[in-house]
């Protein structure tokens, strides 16, 4: 039996983690690039929690994540408040609690206080990392965009802020900006955690806080900075965890039986219906099936693929974009997490390894969507999730096409391992510095900065591994066939009639290990049957810029819906 059931409620998605105990916890999460970094956190945090008889309720804010809507929406903050509410109703009524707690990171710290001010029900308050206001928060956000440079190629204006991709218009600005701590005495008056990021001086907020409950307890939030340092490189920070958790059980009372909720739940947008999808052995792995609205079965579907530890979403919530996008026009999608991504349970492994076989998970997905009537697969995935689908494309035949997106490894070596090591070991650091290098007097920020230089420095880390690997392999393998095993590999696609669509961007690193393999330019790829690649311009290997994920759907829309014959440029 699956660890966690999925819900939906108020246009949200969300994941219940059953227990048999009286105190419900709904947690409230960061936003934006925050909440990628952070959302493996929150799921261990779920799960400490549910050991602890605590039933507790994980959801995305409206026009976030899974949920419905989108970022530019009107009424952010008043929406994402009540859908606190909502929340803590649907978990009182589900789970059959007697009190609930609330927990938030961040922004939904904030959003958490203002939620419980309007009620009466609420036990506990545990703030992890809030910040000082509404309009301190705005402040942050203002700096990590300035942080973050990327091409912006021919965007379109945008009245609003866009921060790694995530944008926020000018009216949820202001209201962010309007947004306070409680001034009058809440009508619960709960217990309040007040967690502080690292070794951080606490700030003068506690005073602030005293109209929340009668006792303000504050402690320190170990290991905050490596959480939020990058999605792939975050590291759950287990002390914390472990301090908050005994911090929300004390006094519980008992409860009834686990909850089950029989329904299956689902979303439904302007032309698309969506429903959590939970595969594999015992529901192991969890994910999100969308389908056009028609009811129509579908006959073609694309798997969205993690990138790095990025969970289902994708980089800027570029899958649900794209799949949305492509139930317009009657294809369905499934994005899903591997073991020990995002919402998925973990492996064996304590560590994903983005870039050894994990057939068994690419299977399951698979094996998901032909059991409900799909033959026609296509497998996107960008940079670790490329080499994911072209892997499983060459071992699983059912594949009949693969996009592959600025894939920067085509074969596994241990220089590779040992450089991405040292990048996810120092990458809280090199942002630190740099955060400091910009006089960026905010400590959430020390540990979140994306700037260029940064970008640059793992590319670096990238090419000198891959080049060291792959020229031993090269050297290795043509020495005794005249091909390197690349090059047969996509030769057998081709036998197969398996269509490829290489995507880079025009400056990308993953651009060499193409040439290095394929030849100059990838021709010999590219002269192979089925075989397409395109190119974009202005942007980064992520996709941050909003333009470039806009020509990116257009590209995998004609490759998976036109079939069109892509032609090799700058896709305009």
């Amino acid at each position: 039996m699956a660890s966690i059931i999925p819900v939906a409620f108020d246009d949200c998605v969300g994941w219940l983690h059953p227990a048999a105990g009286g105190r419900g916890i709904v947690l409230c999460s960061a936003f934006g690039y925050e909440e990628l970094c952070s959302r493996r956190t929150m799921y261990d945090l779920a799960g400490a929690l549910a050991r602890a008889a605590l039933p507790v309720l994980r959801f995305d804010y409206h026009g976030t994540a899974d949920s419905a809507g989108g970022g530019e929406d009107p009424d952010r903050v008043a929406t994402w408040i009540g859908n606190i509410g909502a929340a803590v109703d649907l978990l009182r009524r589900e789970a059959g609690v007697s009190e609930v707690a609330l927990v938030g990171l961040r922004l939904g710290a904030l959003l958490a206080a203002c939620a419980a001010a309007d009620r009466d029900d609420i036990c506990a308050l545990a703030l992890l990392a809030p910040p000082h206001s509404g309009r301190a928060y705005v402040r942050e956000l203002k700096a990590l965009a300035h942080l973050l440079v990327v091409p912006d190629g021919a965007a379109p204006s945008f009245d609003g802020l866009e921060v790694a991709g995530f944008r926020v218009g000018q009216d949820t600005l202001h209201a962010l900006s309007r947004l306070d701590w409680p001034q009058t005495e809440t009508a619960g008056t709960p217990r309040v955690l007040l967690m502080h990021p690292d070794d951080a001086p606490p700030k003068p907020l506690a005073a602030r806080l005293t109209v929340l409950g009668p006792t303000i307890e504050e402690a320190p939030f170990e290991g905050y900075a490596q959480m939020m340092c990058d999605p792939t490189a975050s590291v759950v920070p287990s002390q914390a965890i472990a301090r908050l958790t005994a911090w929300a059980a004390a006094g519980a009372p008992a409860g009834a039986a686990k909850p089950t909720i029989p329904t299956e739940p689902v979303l439904v947008g302007d032309n698309y219906i969506e429903a959590p999808a939970l595969l594999g052995e015992n529901g192991r792995l969890a994910g999100i099936f969308c389908r056009a609205l028609s009811g129509h079965q579908p006959r073609k579907a694309v798997v969205f693929v993690n990138a790095g530890a990025i969970y289902h979403v994708g980089w800027a919530r570029m899958h649900v974009e794209m799949a949305r996008e492509l139930a317009r026009s009657g294809i369905a999608s499934l994005r899903f997490d591997l073991a020990g991504i995002g919402d998925s349970e973990a492996s064996a492994q304590a560590v994903p390894h983005l870039y050894t076989a994990v057939s068994d998970d690419m299977q399951a997905a698979i094996d998901w969507l032909q059991a409900r009537g799909i033959r026609d697969l296509t497998l996107f995935g960008t940079c670790s999730g490329a080499y994911q689908a072209f892997h499983a494309a060459i071992s699983d035949r059912r594949i009949t096409r693969i996009a592959l997106v600025n894939q920067l490894c085509f074969i596994w070596g241990p220089a590779y391992a040992m450089q991405l090591e040292a990048w996810r070991r120092t990458k809280a650091t090199e942002l630190a510095a740099r955060s400091d290098a910009q006089d960026v007097d905010i400590a959430p920020l020390s540990a979140r900065g994306l700037s260029a230089r940064v970008l640059l420095r793992a590319k670096q880390f990238v090419k000198f591994g891959l080049r060291h690997t792959t020229n031993l392999f090269v050297r290795g393998n043509m020495a005794w066939s005249g091909k390197n095993p690349v090059e047969r590999w996509f030769e057998d696609l081709a036998r197969r009639g398996t269509q490829v669509l290489l995507v880079y961007g025009d400056n990308d690193p993953g651009l060499h290990e193409l040439e290095r393999y394929m030849g100059p330019q990838g021709c010999r790829a590219t002269a192979l049957p089925g075989v397409t690649k395109q190119l974009i311009a202005n942007t980064d290997h992520t996709f941050t810029p909003s333009e470039a994920r806009r020509r990116l759907r257009e590209v995998l829309q004609a490759f998976v819906v036109d079939h069109a014959a892509l032609p090799t440029r700058a896709a305009e």
